[in-house]
Parts: structure tokens; C-alpha cells; sequence
């Protein structure tokens, strides 16, 4: 389960959007980029940056292709297709569960229907859903971690795995 708050605690600090598009700018002109992963546990949680960001990347022309790590509550169609066409091809999506009584246990705040409609979203606007999944919750049973299997079967993302559940204080 997720350490990120327990380690480095819970301020959010973010580089803007024009800083942001002037290093990838120095990317592409002195290291050839042609992509970005940001490697940031949630991309897209000030979303005011996000579509700065986003209509910054069109506006300049900035052709490259980049993938984030999201979660499911902090997107809409709208934005999965601005982000669709600003270059994103792929979402990490912290997901959990596919059983609403996993991600209430650990204290998700997202439902399943907001999962079914961000894969649906991504594979309409050619952004590649990859969905991490933990196994091992107290409280889960062996019948829900299948149905969680069913459901990312059914749900088809571009991939999915399974992370052990380590309790972290």
C-alpha cells in the first residue's frame, strides 16, 4: 500500500506548467526527447495546472508523447481528451481493488464506476490505462481478489498487476 505520505508526508509541491514545458523544451533540443514520464503520484491532482499545462504543450506545437501517474477521481472525459491531445499515451492508475469494500478498507475515495469510466475514456482518446492492484488487504477474501481479476478482464486496460499488501504505520 501506497508509502508516499508516511515517508515524505502529506505537502504536495509541484513545478508549474511553464517550468515544466521549458525543460522539456531543453529536453528535446539538447537530449532529443521523445517522451516524458512524470513520475509523480498524482499529475493531475491541481487540475488547473494540468490543463495549463495541456493547452501550453498544443499551443506551442511541442510534439512528444508522455505518460503520468492519476488517479481515477481526478479526471473527466474532458480532460482525458485535452490530455489525449497535448501527447499523453498512457495513465499510471493507483486503482487497489475492483471491490468497493477493498477500497473502502484502506480509504480509497474513488468508486468503481469511476474506474470503468476513465479505461473507457483512455481507450477512446488513445491514452494507454495501466491499473495497480493490491492483494493481501485485511478483510479481503480469495473470491474478491478474483472478482477483481474478472473485473480488469472485463474492463481490459492496456495492462494491469498485482502488488502485495505490506501495512505500513
Amino acid at each position: 500500500f501506497c508509502s508516499v505520505g508516511a515517508i515524505w508526508g502529506k505537502k504536495y509541491t509541484y513545478f508549474s506548467a511553464d517550468r515544466i514545458i521549458t525543460e522539456i523544451e531543453y529536453l528535446i533540443e539538447n537530449h532529443g526527447a521523445k517522451g516524458i514520464y512524470f513520475r509523480e503520484d498524482n499529475f493531475t491532482l491541481n487540475l488547473k495546472r494540468t490543463k495549463d499545462f495541456c493547452e501550453k504543450l498544443i499551443g506551442k506545437g511541442i510534439k512528444i508523447e508522455w505518460a503520468c501517474e492519476t488517479r481515477v477521481d481526478n479526471l473527466t472525459e474532458e480532460m482525458v481528451e485535452l490530455m489525449g491531445k497535448a501527447g499523453c499515451r498512457a495513465f499510471y492508475l493507483v486503482v487497489e481493488s475492483g471491490m468497493q469494500k477493498v477500497l473502502d478498507i484502506v480509504n480509497k475515495k474513488i468508486n468503481l464506476d469511476q474506474v470503468r469510466n476513465v479505461i473507457k475514456w483512455s481507450e477512446k482518446y488513445n491514452v494507454r490505462s495501466y491499473c495497480s492492484l493490491i492483494t493481501g488487504v485485511p478483510g479481503e477474501t480469495f473470491k474478491d481478489y478474483m472478482l477483481t481479476k474478472r473485473l480488469m478482464d472485463k474492463l481490459n486496460p492496456y495492462s494491469y498487476s498485482f502488488n502485495v499488501f505490506v501495512g505500513i504505520p
